[in-house]
């Protein structure tokens, strides 16, 4: 994921991945830029560099993994790291198992979202965060 490094009233300075720099003209990004904003940026065939937004979010590792565990059935860990979508499927799928629970296909569906938690938190766990305790999901 490379970052906006420097903006300025007809270029953009971009830090890639590989730690290299490269400069865009403002014009060819098609979206509002500001300074330490991550994006997707790429050479196509030409050499021309394309950008568009990225699609990640950094989040504290702590208060993620935690509320994977104690709240992921209610997606309230997807909802913190922006996937509204994916928080909105979470609450659906408890709301459901808790009105099927009364015939044992709930608690299975229940059983299913929490592995899908424990799954999201251990995943967390195992990335790398940067300096102030951040990863990207």
């Amino acid at each position: 994921m490379a970052r906006i490094v420097k903006v300025e009233a007809d270029m953009v300075s971009i830090g890639m991945p590989d730690g290299s720099l490269v400069t865009v003209p403002r014009s060819e990004i098609p979206f509002s830029v500001k300074e330490g904003m991550a994006v997707e940026a790429y050479r196509d065939e030409t050499g021309h560099v394309l950008v568009t937004r990225g699609s990640s979010k950094r989040v504290s590792k702590i208060i993620y993994i935690l509320l994977a565990v104690f709240l992921g059935n209610f997606g309230i860990h997807r909802f913190y790291a922006g996937h509204t979508v994916a928080g909105i499927c979470y609450l659906v799928a408890t709301g459901i198992g808790a009105l099927l629970a009364f015939i044992g296909v709930g608690l299975i569906l229940e059983g299913i979202v929490w592995l899908v938690c424990l799954y999201d938190a251990i995943k967390a766990a195992f990335k790398t965060s940067d300096a102030e305790g951040r990863i990207e999901i």
